[in-house]
């Protein structure tokens, strides 16, 4: 991350890596190799000459970084006891330059310090180490099966052995360095195709091999360096993710990504590449902050809830693990030998629509961030999972490792076999937010594209970005020997809907993926998969388009509320909700709110606490409006005028939310006219009126009418009015009951639960008075409200803005007398029977209301029962929180 307000020094940050990566070696060495002896197993897995041979390399990094001893030895003497172990027949390749380079701090082989006291046997097996010739055939002047990296690796093998005094032939070095520069050209844009065929496999492996080759620049055709090294600098800067990587496809990506756009851009400053070096720098210390949290226990945790390449699996736990030491030491040396650089750090991870091509047959990537997505866009050759043209997008759209399970493009079914419409485009077309690409030919899935006779495929694809939506269209056609086509979309740790459009049947399903074996990617677990099957029956085309919904993510409270619950319930998977319940501390609420797009709020008066050390009113004002400044949308439903429970400065507190919200979902028109007139909203700020839901679903109990009466102890009769829920003042309680009190009809009952000591119940043998203050379930709720025939709602309107009593009452299809309350009077309409707020005319009602009128009533309020709805609402509450999701 970059550090605000503190300004970045390339000296300083040289020290960093320095100190982490020794730091790391010397609790490697404490908690599993003590005194520098290096088992033959390591995590149960046989292990060698390649662990030894990386940790004398990083040893003698450090070395050159000024370290003299390390974990309580001397770092030569650690490196000569570490050397001795390696296997000089079996140490290969990596293993053997680096063999070579760590003896190379300490001079020739000839009367080199590490391999004082070594017999000539030792040496003679040290010497072999370092030898890697065996992997070239020289019969056909060709790696034996390798890929074309590894004539880099060859060409340092040989250089390591050269700059040591040992090398008596340089042909072999000649030859390597020649194939390299022969690649590079043929890219023509300076990246390096490490496929043996030159099919157009570009992969990390393109700025790795370059930085191999570090040591050799100044063997290869100059204007190729500086335009290799300004290309792959370039594609860093347009590539880098917010996870630190660079490369987020193919090969060795994860961690090990992450540590290339450190050691390119260290490199691209040792060379002082450009005048962009504020830039570089910044990418050093994002990935370096990044690269951290991919060590536990001292040890790398790429294959923990995370997958690897097979050759990169658990077996090379350690090796991995010193592998990435040494890419941090070699940066941390780059930035040392560098010139000096103090800068204020950049944003790295501003909006991009980049293509970079890699060759001029249509290789090449796309580059994409808005508010919502980053990706990658990979158009190589291959037929593995991790090379499919779809979109790379750590920890949102991931594919599997090394696998095939392949996400993102059509997987023919043939009488052959499983094919794929893949690789590299016959043509392609970039668009504003968008790319086009045309193919005509499918691969055997399993010849990665490089052999086998492929089938005719043709597939026009067309992708297009909307902000927080990527619509895909597809358009296939082909022979009628195909039986079926399989069409996987990966989903990680954000959710997605997809809605598909097809002019066949398709049948599609989502798949949970949750801690499912082989559905892991580089950088964590595939939670959840939507896949699509196309039965052809004879079809020789299809349009198949779809578009993937990034949907917002919704921190809402109280989450458990039984607004909130029936709201949420029925936005369904429209929205990724979490929350908490009321009284919140400040300091679980900030962190609650991390990587969450939507804060939604309700009561605020009933949603924070300060704390114990401090609960003042203006750190709940401060605190609010620290939450305007976060990089997230508010909105709020407006249930009330003012908060519930007068205390001070509640008008401040309501005044700070209006100032801050997106925002506003109102009960009413009336409420919308009136808090727009009264509080300091923000001119952007939306409004929108969204009815109170009804609990009809919610007031559901298995138990009859009668069941409910006896319960409570109620006899039988003709009317029942009831006010429940809470006591609360401005209710007005008191005057129904003495409107109720002062009538002299035997039929009819009061039943309350809103009451408390400051209510006088008459002795009456009608009025049932059974109290509660506090937060009842549902359940309960719902036996009270079965034995009612009416609600009665005398609310005054003065802190309100709406009733939850018409929600219970049109749930239940129940009659309401209420109050003439504006609020009321719109929501209730001709369902309701209404008084003019005096006590003197709500006794008339109680004394001439006839059953004939309740009923009336009660059929009303069916009525609304469609409006008042939870979908309906959820609808509305939808459309506002993609409309703020949305807004840019």
């Amino acid at each position: 991350m970059d550090h605000e307000g503190k300004c970045l020094n390339s000296k300083e940050l040289a020290k960093e890596i320095h100190a982490f990566t020794e730091d790391c070696i010397t609790e490697i060495v404490q908690r599993y190799l003590a005194d520098f002896d290096v088992p033959n197993f390591f995590n149960a897995y046989p292990i060698g000459s390649a662990e030894r041979a990386d940790l004398a390399y990083d040893l003698a990094l450090l070395k050159k970084l000024g370290t003299t001893s390390i974990a309580g030895w001397d770092i030569s003497e650690a490196i000569s006891k570490v050397i001795k172990g390696i296997d000089g027949e079996t140490t290969t390749t990596f293993y053997s330059y680096r063999t070579a380079e760590a003896l190379l701090p300490f001079g020739k082989a000839e009367g080199n310090e590490i391999l004082k006291g070594f017999t000539d046997e030792q040496r003679q097996n040290i010497y072999s180490a370092c030898d890697s010739t065996s992997i070239y055939d020289a019969e056909t002047n060709e790696l034996s099966g390798y890929s074309n990296n590894y004539y880099a690796v060859l060409a340092r093998c040989e250089e390591g052995r050269r700059n040591l005094g040992i090398l008596e032939d340089e042909s072999i070095f000649n030859t390597c360095i020649e194939k390299v520069n022969a690649v590079f050209e043929k890219s023509v844009y300076g990246f390096f195709d490490d496929s043996p065929t030159l099919m157009g496999r570009y992969d990390i492996y393109s700025a790795d091999t370059f930085l191999f080759l570090e040591p050799m620049w100044q063997y290869l055709d100059k204007d190729l360096v500086n335009k290799s090294l300004k290309q792959h600098a370039d594609l860093l800067k347009k590539s880098i993710l917010p996870n630190g990587a660079m490369i987020a496809w193919g090969r060795s990506t994860g961690a090990l990504s992450v540590c290339i756009a450190i050691e390119l851009a260290a490199a691209a400053l040792a060379q002082d590449i450009d005048d962009d070096r504020a830039h570089y720098l910044s990418i050093i210390n994002h990935s370096f902050t990044e690269l951290k949290s991919w060590f536990s226990d001292g040890l790398v945790n790429a294959h923990r809830g995370k997958m690897t390449y097979g050759y990169r699996g658990p077996q090379r736990l350690l090796q991995m693990t010193l592998d990435i030491f040494g890419k941090l030491a070699y940066s941390a040396i780059c930035l040392q030998e560098s010139e000096e650089l103090t800068e204020m750090p950049i944003g790295l991870f501003g909006d991009r629509d980049d293509y970079i091509p890699f060759n001029s047959n249509n290789a090449g990537l796309w580059c994409y961030k808005n508010n919502y997505w980053q990706f990658q866009f990979p158009i190589v050759s291959g037929t593995a999972s991790d090379y499919l043209p779809f979109f790379k997008s750590p920890n949102l759209i991931d594919c599997p490792v090394d696998s095939k399970l392949h996400c993102g493009v059509p997987r023919i079914q043939t009488k052959d076999g499983l094919y794929l419409s893949c690789g590299i485009p016959d043509s392609y077309e970039k668009t504003e937010q968008g790319l086009r690409l045309n193919f005509s030919k499918a691969f055997d899935s399993e010849n990665h594209g490089e052999t086998g006779e492929p089938v005719n495929f043709s597939r026009k694809v067309n992708y297009q970005v909307d902000k927080n939506r990527i619509h895909v269209t597809e358009e296939w056609r082909f022979d009628d020997d195909i039986k079926s086509i399989n069409y996987i979309i990966p989903e990680s740790d954000r959710k997605f809907n997809i809605s598909v459009d097809c002019d066949v049947p398709v049948h599609r399903q989502c798949i949970e993926t949750t801690e499912m074996f082989g559905w892991q990617s580089f950088w964590g677990q595939i939670q959840r998969i939507h896949e699509f099957n196309f039965e052809l029956s004879g079809t020789r085309s299809v349009c198949f388009s779809y578009t993937i919904h990034l949907v917002p993510r919704v921190f809402h409270l109280p989450w458990q509320h039984d607004y909130n619950r029936a709201l949420y319930d029925a936005i369904g998977d429209r929205i990724d909700e979490t929350g908490k319940d009321f009284h919140v501390p400040f300091s679980e609420f900030s962190s609650a709110l991390a990587n969450q797009d939507i804060l939604h709020i309700g009561w605020p008066e009933h949603a924070f606490e300060p704390g114990d050390e401090d609960d003042s009113v203006e750190k709940l004002l401060g605190f609010v409006e620290g939450i305007g400044d976060l990089d997230l949308k508010v909105f709020w439903t407006m249930h009330n005028a003012l908060p519930h429970y007068k205390r001070d400065q509640d008008e401040a507190l309501y005044d700070a939310w209006a100032k801050i919200v997106d925002g506003v979902a109102h009960h009413s028109d009336y409420g919308m006219k009136r808090m727009k007139a009264t509080l300091p909203y923000k001119d952007s700020a939306k409004h929108i009126v969204s009815y109170h839901g009804h609990y009809g679903e919610q007031m559901q109990t298995p138990l009859t009418r009668a069941e409910c009466e006896a319960k409570r102890g109620l006899p039988d009769c003709v009317i029942r009015y009831a006010v429940i829920g809470r006591a609360q003042k401005e209710k007005q309680v008191q005057l129904i009951i003495d409107a109720f009190h002062k009538t002299d009809r035997d039929d009819i009952q009061l039943y309350l639960t809103a009451t408390d000591s400051n209510i006088n119940v008459p002795d009456d043998a009608r009025i049932f008075a059974q109290p509660n203050n506090a937060f009842i379930e549902r359940e309960e709720i719902s036996e009270q409200a079965k034995v009612c025939d009416c609600f009665v709602s005398a609310h005054d309107g003065e802190r309100y803005l709406t009733s939850g009593t018409v929600a219970d009452a049109v749930g239940l299809g129940a009659a309401m007398l209420n109050i003439d309350w504006e609020y009321l009077t719109e929501i209730c309409g001709d369902m309701a029977i209404s008084f003019n707020g005096t006590e003197a005319d709500l006794q008339n009602k109680f004394q001439s209301i006839t059953v004939e009128e309740i009923n009336q009533s009660k059929e009303k309020s069916k009525q609304l029962q469609e409006k008042y709805s939870w979908p309906a609402q959820a609808d509305k509450i939808h459309d506002l929180i993609e409309t703020l999701y949305r807004d840019d």
